[in-house]
């Protein structure tokens, strides 16, 4: 996959839970926006027309971070679901 620049594609790893504990169904209705996920994969740095010169990415490949799901695309590739978005939609990079 090559992503534009600036952009981030991350697999999540939060998911919801579709069965209560007393064995209720739950409604597929997802109203936490914030997940966790891994980056996958990570463009070319965007860059600044006033700065002339390229921003450098604060993500690398592997990093776990929080980001809000209705910022990201949903997208599957192969079977595999990727989120993709820009880097500066991300929250922050979990350790």
């Amino acid at each position: 996959m090559k992503l534009l620049n600036g952009h981030v594609a991350l697999l999540a790893t939060s998911t919801k839970e579709s069965k209560s504990p007393s064995g209720l169904y739950l409604a597929s209705v997802d109203t936490n926006q914030f997940r966790t996920g891994i980056i996958k994969y990570v463009g070319k740095p965007e860059y600044n027309p006033y700065k002339h010169l390229d921003v450098p990415s604060y993500v690398n490949v592997g990093d776990k971070v929080l980001f809000n799901s209705h910022y990201f695309h949903e997208v599957v590739i192969d079977g595999v679901t990727y989120y993709i978005g820009k880097e500066s939609q991300l929250l922050a990079i979990l350790d």
